[in-house]
């Protein structure tokens, strides 16, 4: 920006002010929604995942023995 501020021979200041002026606040206002409902949506994703993660792991318990593999932990098991 310091560079075509330069070969305007304008202030970096005026070139942001000028530049600022044809944004459409409606449309920057909407995108910033958007963007914060995608992260929100992210963040939900995520604590679910770890939420089913952890439910997995303590109903499965890989450690515990089951008849089906003669006693073996699952891990045993595949091992």
């Amino acid at each position: 920006m310091a560079e075509v501020s330069a070969a305007l021979g304008v202030s970096t200041h005026s070139l942001y002010a000028w530049l600022k002026q044809f944004k459409k606040p409606v449309e920057v206002s909407a995108a910033e929604e958007e963007v914060k409902r995608l992260q929100a949506e992210l963040r939900k994703v995520t604590e679910e995942r770890e939420e089913i993660f952890d439910y997995i792991e303590v109903f499965y318990n890989r450690k515990r023995r089951h008849s089906f593999t003669n006693g073996m932990s699952p891990v045993d098991f595949e091992n």
